[in-house]
């Protein structure tokens, strides 16, 4: 269980400090039917590219020479399925980790709902069922009774969940105090999509030069080379909204967040407002960024998620918005200034 030495309540709020491991990739469900569907269409593509050419050495989609359409498709359902090799391959770990503590917690759970201590029982039942869904994608039937066990015992007041590797972030001093909005970044394109974007460009490069030294323009309409240029265009496009501004900002004030989202031509924001003091609030910080969510008990299908870079500022301005009980008030328009 998390420190002690942990503030469990900030105001009006009640604050769930979840200490829990890096989540994977997918849940295996996921990794598992998306492989058996690649699987499939790689074996269905093969079988078609034999019988198109009558040679099984033509099965090599990156062969020197006249190609035909199945290879084509051959060619990108590998690259999909070596992607698929690498997501699994980075979510084992974590699927291991998830299964032995979602284990420890269920029988956690039992045990302190047997000695009545229900807040701790609570607070490993969450996340059991964060170990539960990160792996499997569904909750286990017996969530609903021992949800129905504990939750009578509980207090109605709103929460905070902080979800955090290693350390607890550090609370604000004066967390309930009122403070200045602060606008801070959204969560930036990674460093992995630029390898991506790399790879796109000297690929959709050394198919422009095969065009232009044999001057087959006609292969300029094949598919490999439009899917190429497609990919490439939208990576692209990311990457250039990127570059004029850093389009996306959040704003923090006591008991609200603004999204804020400018155009590449525009000056004024177009202002999305979460209004933190209506609902449970969400802290992720086991990712490669900080993701906000908000949802309402009532209804916990309907939770918006938002990704922040990931800094100290970042996650001290989320927690000050979250627990301040100062008033409201109105903020000014959002504009880009010189």
């Amino acid at each position: 269980m998390e420190p002690r030495e942990l503030p469990e309540t900030a105001g009006d709020v009640e604050v769930w400090w979840i200490p829990r491991p890096a989540p994977p990739r997918v849940p295996v469900r996921t990794a598992l039917l998306v492989g058996t569907v690649l699987l499939l269409f790689c074996s269905g593509m093969a079988a078609w590219s034999v019988a198109l050419s009558g040679d099984a050495s033509d099965l090599w989609p990156w062969s020197i020479g006249p190609i035909n359409g199945a290879q084509i498709a051959l060619r990108y359902l590998s690259i999909l399925l070596v992607a698929w090799l690498y997501i699994v391959a980075r979510s084992l770990p974590a699927w291991v980790r998830a299964i032995r503590q979602a284990r420890r917690d269920l029988g956690d759970t039992q045990a302190f709902i047997g000695r009545g201590r229900w807040k701790e029982a609570a607070r490993v039942l969450h996340r059991y069922c964060l170990m539960q869904q990160e792996v499997w994608g569904r909750l286990p039937a017996r969530v609903a009774t021992l949800d129905a066990a504990i939750r009578p015992h509980l207090d109605a007041r709103r929460r905070l969940y902080v979800y955090y590797t290693g350390g607890p972030p550090p609370l604000p001093d004066t967390p309930t105090a009122g403070f200045a909005p602060r606008v801070v970044p959204a969560a930036l394109v990674g460093w992995w999509t630029m390898l991506i974007f790399v790879a796109l460009a000297a690929t959709t490069y050394a198919e422009l030069t095969g065009v232009l030294r044999s001057q087959q323009w006609r292969m300029l309409r094949a598919a490999n080379f439009v899917i190429l240029a497609g990919c490439l265009g939208a990576y692209a496009y990311v990457y250039l909204i990127t570059a004029l501004g850093r389009q996306h900002y959040f704003r923090f004030a006591p008991g609200v967040a603004e999204l804020l989202t400018f155009g590449v031509f525009r000056t004024r924001a177009r202002v999305q407002a979460i209004h933190l003091r209506e609902s449970d609030t969400v802290l992720d910080l086991t990712g490669s960024a900080v993701v906000l969510a908000t949802f309402r008990p009532e209804r916990r299908r309907g939770m918006q998620s938002h990704h922040l870079a990931k800094r100290p500022e970042v996650v001290e301005a989320c927690l000050r918005a979250v627990l301040s009980t100062a008033p409201m008030h109105a903020m000014p328009d959002a504009r880009l200034v010189d």
